[in-house]
């Protein structure tokens, strides 16, 4: 009971927190001028953003990282989040490593929705895989790889894809993580597909099948493995 109360005191006193009320009020303040009035729209979120340490009232700043990806999207401005991201580099010191990885992935998807990136997201993940390097952010890192591979099948830069699937699928072997294994080996599937390569494409394939029998595998992946059978199968004739 008294650690329930504790808990309730800690959550009561966030709730009514002076900073993260006042971030709130311009948060929804930006969101209402978002239709008629971006520009000053879009000054409230990075004020929000910026304003205070990195970590005080960090899930209004999640919020706003979110808005504003949405405005740069709305924009096709791929300019403005390079911008933002290298302003954040500084505060990602500070954050724990699981949210910034996060952060850097949803702005690095972000930019994937704005037409005729492809090229500007090769760049962009180069930088930060790069950085995680020099950070040790090993996740982030093969996250990143992972959806460079992805870019350079998307340019048809086959070898190079190929290169980084083969050498994260012998890292991320060592540590077991099945999960990450099953897109590896689907990507290679794919890579292989698009060479004409249809038994190698098969047998990335069926890695992928195998480790995703072994977890809980979440259904838009599984989806992705059955679009890829299909695949296959269609072009056999089966």
């Amino acid at each position: 009971v008294f650690v329930w109360k504790m808990e309730a005191d800690t959550a009561a006193a966030a709730a009514t927190d002076p900073f993260t009320e006042k971030l709130q009020n311009l948060h929804d303040e930006a969101i209402e001028k978002e239709d008629f009035d971006a520009a000053t729209s879009m000054r409230l979120y990075r004020e929000i953003i910026f304003t205070g340490a990195p970590n005080d009232g960090w899930k209004v700043k999640e919020s706003s990282i979110k808005k504003l990806s949405n405005l740069f999207i709305k924009q096709k401005n791929v300019s403005e989040f390079r911008k933002l991201l290298e302003e954040l580099r500084p505060f990602f010191a500070e954050y724990p490593k699981a949210r910034t990885a996060k952060i850097v992935r949803d702005i690095l998807e972000s930019v994937g929705k704005i037409p005729d990136s492809v090229d500007v997201q090769i760049e962009m993940c180069n930088e930060w895989i790069e950085w995680s390097k020099v950070e040790k952010r090993l996740f982030l890192r093969q996250n990143l790889e992972l959806r460079l591979a992805s870019l350079f099948l998307q340019r048809r830069r086959f070898p190079e894809a190929l290169e980084i699937v083969q050498s994260l699928a012998r890292e991320v072997k060592k540590m077991d993580d099945k999960k990450e294994l099953v897109e590896i080996f689907l990507l290679e599937s794919r890579i292989h597909h698009a060479l004409r390569n249809l038994g190698r494409a098969r047998a990335s394939l069926t890695a992928a099948r195998t480790n995703a029998n072994a977890i809980y595998c979440p259904p838009p992946l599984q989806a992705q493995i059955d679009l890829m059978a299909g695949t296959l199968y269609a072009e056999e004739l089966d």
